[in-house]
């Protein structure tokens, strides 16, 4: 085996690895419907109110309460802000 091939056997070792480790974190995916329920619990496990996650995120109090109960018209902007704040990871595919 030359270099080159080496390189790119670890390049597929690489991929694999990582398709292994997307596929395991989009096990545990969570459907649309079930967003709101999610992040109020991750919230009131950390202690937060409703009022301390908003000034924490950077978003309104409105804006807590609209994502909490699964209103669809919240910006994808606020969503993350309120996630990032959560520790909770998004995966697109």
């Amino acid at each position: 085996m030359n270099a080159q091939e080496i390189i790119k056997k670890i390049d597929e070792i690489k991929t694999a690895l990582q398709e292994q480790e997307f596929a395991k974190t989009a096990q545990a995916h969570i459907p649309f419907e079930q967003c709101g329920a999610h992040i109020t619990a991750k919230r009131k496990t950390a202690k937060l109110t409703q009022k301390s996650l908003a000034a924490l995120a950077g978003v309104s109090y409105g804006t807590i309460q609209k994502i909490e109960r699964g209103d669809e018209n919240v910006s994808v902007a606020n969503l993350l802000k309120v996630l990032n704040c959560l520790g909770i990871k998004v995966y697109i595919k």
